[in-house]
């Protein structure tokens, strides 16, 4: 069904007659609305308040940046999860929605990485934490020892086992920029395709389908989507891994005024917002999949005419008369219930996400930055000593000053 037929439908024009799985996935997917709402609306007004407070006592102008992501990440999956219902209520805007979903969740992922990748610092404590990460193959995938799931970039970059070096979270940050570019342009692409107007055959089997300028191009776009969410994923895999090697490799002096119970709340945080992450690029994967699922009902129809010839009333007059045909096409054939499984899902994913998010972002929670600070101060006993021996060296070697 081409859903530009069905851009005056909604499930109430019909609610009473379509199936019960249609009717379940909508209801449930606004209870999850609902869910979301509640627990965004509560994080924010709470988080709000403690980082007022916070801007309060330390005189500061607006908030730090982790606090910024955090109400990304925290405020986003209401927008994704209203977008998704959008497209549970009409289905012919399954597209338009496809591409917000598409935009918000890699607004999502790129702050998250960005967080991570900041907890590492600037060179050269970047360089020194690097060196405490795990020697091993790293670029193979984790059955083989290392940690990225596009394994086959591991006999060029894992040769041998080593250390992560900043060319390596270079790479792996690169890898999941470009799966943004390529979810959102494939989305954009989708978008543009299906508001060109075509015409409507139907098939022996009942089936109304739309004569597409470039019938493949779907198909392609979905096999290239299914390509770089592997991409994006093994990428994030090495820095959210490369992260969480390195928290537990510090001895306990290192981390400042962080006790050992905060360490570990620190790096089970590092986990689960890597968790978070992956759902995102598991959904950008299943909506490629479903493509592949043949679901569909021939339950429901919609009379669509179908304009055969147009005449002139007589060759004097304007006035002009129209014959054609009423194609009776299935609502929820593939394209449809397709649409509206993966929109149920994502509506799922967020209210379980919003959850989760409650729990491991804090309202006004400054531990990641206090993290960040004492990771700055990182010396190794080795570099420290060479840092003094180069001091005293420096001093021995200066000529004394004479006084003015």
């Amino acid at each position: 069904m081409p859903l530009q037929i069905l851009w005056k439908y909604t499930v109430l024009d019909s609610w009473d007659e379509i199936i019960w799985p249609v009717k379940a996935m909508v209801i449930l997917g606004y209870l999850s609305l609902a869910v979301t709402a509640a627990t965004v609306i509560t994080w924010a007004v709470r988080e709000n308040r403690a980082t007022n407070r916070l801007l309060s006592a330390e005189g500061r102008l607006m908030s730090i940046s982790q606090v910024r992501v955090a109400r990304t990440v925290n405020i986003f999956p209401l927008y994704i999860c209203a977008t998704a219902c959008t497209g549970l209520f009409a289905p012919a805007t399954y597209y338009a929605v496809q591409l917000g979903i598409a935009i918000a969740a890699s607004v999502v992922i790129g702050s998250l990485v960005h967080a991570f990748v900041r907890i590492l610092g600037e060179p050269p404590v970047s360089e020194r934490l690097l060196e405490r990460t795990e020697k091993k193959r790293w670029w193979f995938h984790p059955l083989c020892g290392g940690a990225n799931d596009l394994w086959c970039m591991g006999f060029l970059y894992s040769k041998e086992a080593r250390s992560l070096t900043s060319s390596d979270i270079r790479r792996a940050h690169f890898m999941v920029q470009l799966f943004m570019f390529v979810f959102i342009a494939s989305s954009y692409a989708m978008t543009v395709l299906s508001l060109i107007p075509s015409f409507v055959s139907q098939a022996p089997d009942g089936r109304c389908y739309r004569n597409e300028l470039f019938p493949k191009l779907n198909m392609g776009l979905s096999a290239l989507l299914v390509i770089f969410s592997w991409v994006g994923s093994g990428g994030f895999a090495i820095i959210t891994t490369a992260v969480h090697s390195i928290l537990e490799s510090l001895p306990d002096d290192v981390l400042l005024h962080v006790s050992q119970d905060q360490r570990k709340k620190i790096e089970y945080k590092v986990k689960e917002k890597a968790c978070a992450v992956q759902l995102y690029l598991l959904l950008a994967l299943l909506a490629a999949l479903l493509s592949l699922v043949p679901l569909h009902s021939d339950k429901l129809m919609i009379a669509v005419p179908l304009e055969l010839n147009v005449t002139k009333e007589s060759p004097d007059s304007d006035n002009w008369i129209s014959r054609g045909t009423l194609l009776h096409c299935p609502i929820y054939d593939k394209e449809v219930l397709t649409s509206q499984v993966w929109c149920f899902f994502v509506s799922i994913a967020m209210a379980w996400l919003s959850l989760s998010n409650y729990r491991h972002f804090p309202p006004g929670e400054t531990s990641s930055q206090q993290l960040l600070l004492n990771l700055s101060a990182v010396s190794c006993p080795k570099e420290r000593e060479q840092d003094n021996a180069e001091a005293l060296e420096q001093g021995e070697n200066r000529e004394p000053s004479l006084p003015a």
